[in-house]
């Protein structure tokens, strides 16, 4: 999973290994597991709310099949109302940049990271042992949960994601808006 292409660093400018994109790219995923859950349970009411309109969803389609009707027009923007809509990305944005920032803030790397092994250190200070700033922290988060949340954005997400396979120091966009680096330092 090291990930590395011709011209891209493989460790710091202080000698610590950088993580390869497969590592980045599963810590990724547990984080994004991570927060649906929290997500899913701090919104479970409205969840919850959708149920019977899933219902009548599914039994208008069903009685038209036996009754060898056309179908209903499937339509699941009606399974929300706006303001469950800004509610659920409300909550997404909260829980996802707290979830971050505080991570980043307290260990360093977010429970993904951790249990890959990674670390987010400033740029080019892969011993660095301090904690990273809150304008850091806030910083990359930002970068990193918003387009992850407004759909509009989702070309910057790819983008993100995507970005460390040809950046030099293998930094994604939100790494180098935030002057970070993500290691894999070896554990002795």
């Amino acid at each position: 999973m090291d990930g590395s292409r011709p011209g891209q660093q493989v460790v710091t400018a202080d000698g610590v290994r950088l993580a390869g994109w497969g590592w980045r790219a599963l810590a990724a995923l547990l984080d994004g597991l991570l927060t649906s859950i929290l997500v899913s349970a701090a919104t479970f009411p409205i969840y919850l709310a959708t149920v019977p309109k899933l219902n009548d969803i599914v039994g208008a389609y069903l009685a038209a099949r036996q009754s060898g009707a056309t179908p209903p027009a499937l339509d699941l923007t009606t399974i929300y109302t706006v303001q469950q809509r800004w509610i659920l990305m409300a909550a997404m944005l909260a829980i996802g940049l707290t979830y971050h920032m505080v991570f980043l803030r307290w260990k360093r790397a977010t429970v993904g990271k951790l249990v890959c092994g990674l670390q987010v250190v400033p740029l080019d200070q892969g011993t660095y042992e301090g904690r990273l700033g809150w304008n850091t922290v806030a910083v990359r988060a930002a970068i990193w949960v918003v387009p992850g949340v407004v759909s509009v954005l989702i070309l910057v997400s790819v983008a993100d994601v995507l970005f460390p396979l040809w950046q030099p120091k293998r930094q994604a966009i939100h790494d180098v808006v935030a002057r970070t680096q993500v290691t894999r330092p070896v554990r002795r």
